[in-house]
């Protein structure tokens, strides 16, 4: 759950429900939307459910406990119908990637031109799948406001056999336009820029 809180009174109300764990949150500057990045459960198998990343509205459902993904329904609740009125990630990523920090990249003027409309997700890595992944920071591209695909932006903190020397956590623009990542395996934090 996403809860807003009053800066005036401290009342909070429930915005958005239903997230599993909706860990990094950041606020899309050209659409004013929250998006957040989901680690969605664990124990249904090496490549479901998918991570996510959700747009967040207020008043939406987005499932849990009840739902994963696009609306389907955890073996645990039976419940007819539930799914149905649940809003579908808006981008479904790798299952047990374990997506934390998320930036957009609009002031990132250290990079090139083209990655100025897209946003960075750092995927901590799995600890549960037959063969690991994650482990790196993905661009997810963006077109007219709404996460289409993602791509490897910077990897090389596993190995194919899935030793790790780092795991990013999370990811920012600094003032000076350059991109910061946070590693907590590795206790690094790396520049990146041109």
């Amino acid at each position: 759950m996403v809860v807003q809180v009053n800066p005036a009174t401290g009342a909070t109300r429930p915005y958005s429900i239903g997230l599993r764990n909706a860990v990094g949150l950041a606020v899309n500057p050209a659409t004013q939307k929250i998006w957040v990045t989901t680690h969605e459960r664990d124990n249904l198998g090496d490549d479901i459910p998918p991570e996510e990343i959700d747009i967040l509205e207020d008043g939406g459902d987005f499932g849990w406990p009840y739902c994963w993904g696009n609306k389907q329904p955890n073996p645990e609740y039976k419940v007819p119908g539930r799914c149905d009125t649940t809003i579908p990630p808006a981008l479904m990523m790798q299952a047990h990637s374990a997506p934390l920090g998320i930036t957009f990249l609009t002031k990132a003027t250290q990079l090139r031109p083209e990655y100025r409309g897209d946003a960075l997700v750092v995927f901590h890595g799995s600890w549960n799948r037959t063969v690991p992944t994650g482990a790196k920071v993905v661009r997810v591209r963006i077109s007219e406001g709404r996460p289409v695909s993602y791509e490897d932006f910077v990897r090389g903190w596993q190995d194919a056999s899935g030793h790790r020397w780092g795991r990013p956590a999370d990811v920012l623009v600094t003032g000076d336009g350059a991109v910061l990542i946070s590693d907590d395996t590795g206790n690094n934090i790396y520049r990146v820029h041109r």
